[in-house]
């Protein structure tokens, strides 16, 4: 007969023999006795064959997490009436509720089923004569059996059960951490760590666990398992051959404080050799907006995501070392994956661009925009809301506006934002163009080189009146429409005709006037607008020297303040930026003062300074991420960290720097780690 044994494991470090509860005898059972253990035993579902099969725990009523205090056994052998090895069945008891792990070694092999009275054999594990079973469940307070099946009678098997220990001393270390916070520790085998979190009507379940032994998520309100909607455990490699557990929740939960626990398991294998077993966690994500421009190193986790404004429609990511990475976009909501990407840009080795572009549509609501990559590898990402047109419906009299345009990464290579505001013409007025940013041209040439994947427009003040050209470059000599069109006549646009010469001449009157370029095929195209003289002047032989000059780089986005007379109070208004021919570009206009609720674009130009009046609604701390961008409040430095008060004030940006800077001007609100961990609650029985 097979020598069996239980080892049962109390608090983890008292391992104590367990036998039968005094079920059965040596002597045979009545015939009363055997039909009711016959019942008990028999009364559950064979176990699986499935070598790979671990049936998962029950649907019953959930348990509750107590601590373990005592398991007792009698040791007995069992009454067997057949001649073929059969299973050995042995039990203990549970006084309260607990996650326990159930567990056989063996040399041959082992199975083993988890037995209890009301719902017979719940689940299984192992197979006999290829691997040890082991199975790690909650269970509620009561009496269990285990079921041990083995191949041979004189095999050796021995049963463990092990309570899990909570490892995790600061309970209250994810609420006393801002949004977004990744924190890093272990999770071994036989470990549970737990955290509070805090559940309002505005702010959702939002929390991701990865560990290499994580096997398990339980969430508990008020000694209760919440079950709504369990969280699975799948896993991700964040480094190729290092398999990790991974879980996250995502749940409009009812208000309140929710202790979550992850439990350890078994460790997975690795490729390489290693002791670790790391675990990760965070709750929340930063909130970014609507226009983005980070420096993102990624985390050890592999992917990181993040909230955004659903006005975002156009996504870049860049990295200048041809590191393969991946950015996604998600869908937000309750039980919505984070990393479900509904719309994914790739950049990897295989392209010449080491920067990479994709679009969404709007949407009503957040969204989640994701980066997966290499841990430690560092990515930029670009975001904006495309926009290229903003209305003012009659504003109130003195109302002032802040301007700016923001652009994909790409604006380098792309003509300058020249938006223009037109005021909108009545019964007896036509419109009118009130101001514009245009490209100021004299004696010296306007000179560029651009990426030209679109048609694009902008906009030239010329200082003199007679015939203006414009020679251009194109290294495949394809043609390319071109018009020049004045203000007055921006009724009347038509298309631009195909250029047949070149230089292309046009005989017009001093002032601003729009520039039209449309590509037969998209790629670099180089040009020069300068002034040829009268309409009887010959062909100019400056022209072909004027594209051998080193092209400026262009004067890219722009920011600007009206003035208190410019926005009548009884017209409405037009706000208008250019197609810059490549890069997508985003038009914000935005009243005086700024309520700093929604991030604030700036571009500045070296030594530019820009007084703004702002009236938050609560204080805050500003940031810009750039050194060079220094913000004084009232005349005073505000160094960082530092608080930007309720109320009306004026804030001073300047650009310290040697180069024009486009950035995000952005109060954040302040975060005071002020939440008590409560004492875990003592568990009702189920």
């Amino acid at each position: 007969m097979a020598r069996l044994s239980a080892v049962l494991n109390l608090l983890v470090t008292v391992l104590l023999v367990a036998a039968l509860f005094g079920c059965v005898t040596s002597d045979s059972p009545t015939p009363d006795e055997a039909e009711r253990l016959d019942r008990w035993l028999q009364g559950g579902p064979e176990e699986s064959r499935d070598a790979a099969a671990t049936v998962p725990e029950r649907d019953a009523t959930p348990p509750q997490r107590v601590t373990l205090e005592s398991l007792q056994t009698d040791e007995e052998p069992l009454h067997t009436v057949s001649d073929l090895p059969r299973p050995e069945y042995f039990s203990f008891e549970l006084p309260d509720v607990a996650y326990v792990s159930v567990a056989v070694q063996s040399e041959a092999g082992a199975a083993i089923s988890l037995i209890d009275r009301s719902v017979g054999a719940f689940a299984q594990a192992g197979r006999a004569g290829d691997f040890d079973g082991r199975i790690d469940t909650l269970l509620d307070k009561g009496e269990y059996r285990v079921r041990v099946q083995i191949v041979h009678e004189d095999d050796e098997a021995t049963v463990n059960v092990r309570e899990f220990t909570d490892v995790q001393a600061d309970t209250g270390l994810l609420m006393n951490s801002a949004p977004g916070t990744l924190h890093e520790s272990t999770l071994q085998d036989y470990e549970q760590r737990s955290y509070w979190v805090r559940v309002t009507e505005d702010e959702p379940l939002i929390v991701e666990a990865m560990g290499r032994a994580l096997r398990a998520v339980r969430v508990w309100k008020d000694g209760v398992w919440v079950t709504s909607r369990p969280a699975q455990v799948s896993e991700y490699s964040p480094v190729t051959g290092r398999r990790m557990g991974y879980a996250q929740l995502s749940e409009q939960l009812e208000p309140g404080n929710y202790l979550l626990t992850f439990y350890g398991g078994a460790a997975r294998e690795w490729e390489e050799e290693s002791v670790g077993n790391p675990f990760y966690v965070r709750r929340g994500a930063q909130y970014l907006g609507s226009v983005i421009d980070a420096q993102t190193e990624i985390s050890p986790m592999g992917r990181d995501a993040f909230l955004v404004s659903g006005d975002v429609t156009v996504l870049e990511i860049e990295n200048p070392d041809f590191i393969p990475v991946r950015l996604g976009v998600a869908s937000y909501g309750p039980g919505q994956d984070r990393y479900r990407a509904i719309s994914t840009i790739f950049l990897d080795r295989s392209g010449e661009s080491t920067r990479s572009r994709g679009t969404v549509s709007r949407s009503s609501s957040m969204r989640w925009i994701f980066v997966a990559g290499t841990p430690g590898d560092t990515v930029r990402i670009r975001a904006i809301p495309q926009r290229t047109e903003y209305e003012i419906d009659k504003p109130t009299p003195g109302s002032r506006y802040l301007i700016s345009t923001v652009s994909t990464l790409d604006s380098d290579h792309a003509i300058d934002a020249t938006p223009i505001i037109v005021r909108n013409g009545t019964r007896t007025s036509r419109d009118e163009v009130i101001r514009s940013e245009a490209l100021a041209v004299t004696d010296t040439p306007l000179v560029r080189e651009i990426n030209l994947f679109q048609p694009l427009f902008f906009i030239v003040d010329l200082d003199r009146s007679g015939r203006w050209a414009i020679v251009h470059d194109r290294p495949d000599d394809s043609p390319v429409a071109i018009g020049m069109i004045p203000f007055r006549e921006l009724h009347d646009i038509v298309t631009p005709h195909v250029v047949t010469d070149n230089p292309e001449s046009f005989d017009v009157q001093a002032g601003q006037h729009m520039v039209l370029f449309q590509p037969h095929t998209p790629g670099v195209f180089r040009f020069a607008l300068y002034y040829r003289g009268s309409a009887s002047a010959p062909n100019d032989r400056r022209a072909a020297d004027l594209l051998t000059r080193a092209a400026p780089v262009p004067r890219g986005d722009i920011t600007y303040v009206t003035s208190p007379n410019e926005i009548m109070a009884d017209r409405d208004h037009m706000v208008l930026a250019n197609n810059r021919g490549g890069p997508a570009t985003a038009l914000f206009v935005q009243r005086l003062p700024l309520s700093l609720e929604e991030e604030v674009p700036l571009t500045l130009a070296p030594g530019r300074a820009l007084s703004i009046p702002v009236s938050p609604a609560a204080p805050g701390v500003i940031s810009t991420g750039y050194s060079s961008i220094e913000i004084r409040l009232g005349g005073r430095l505000l160094n960082s960290g530092q608080v930007v008060p309720a109320g009306r004030s004026t804030i001073t940006v300047t650009n310290t720097g040697s180069s024009t800077t486009t950035f995000v001007l952005r109060l954040d609100p302040i975060f005071v780690a002020s939440f008590r961990a409560p004492a875990i609650p003592a568990i009702e029985e189920t």
